[in-house]
């Protein structure tokens, strides 16, 4: 994924946890390591719904849905 694509955020464990589903389709912006670790978690800046969010590895999963 790169700036720009197309994703859709989602969270990977709906159905372990509270059992309600939550995603939303927005914009890659960047993705950031959490830490200086190549196999850090990444945290996804994304636009969506009129402005940037942020949504952090492992709490969130992103999936590229169409290409820049």
């Amino acid at each position: 994924m790169k700036p720009g694509d197309l994703v859709k955020i989602y969270d990977p464990d709906e159905n372990q946890m509270d059992g309600i589903p939550y995603s939303v389709v927005g914009i890659l912006i960047k993705i950031n390591q959490k830490t200086s670790n190549v196999n850090a978690h990444r945290i996804f800046t994304i636009y969506v719904e009129g402005g940037e969010r942020d949504f952090d590895e492992p709490f969130w999963a992103a999936s590229l849905i169409n290409s820049a």
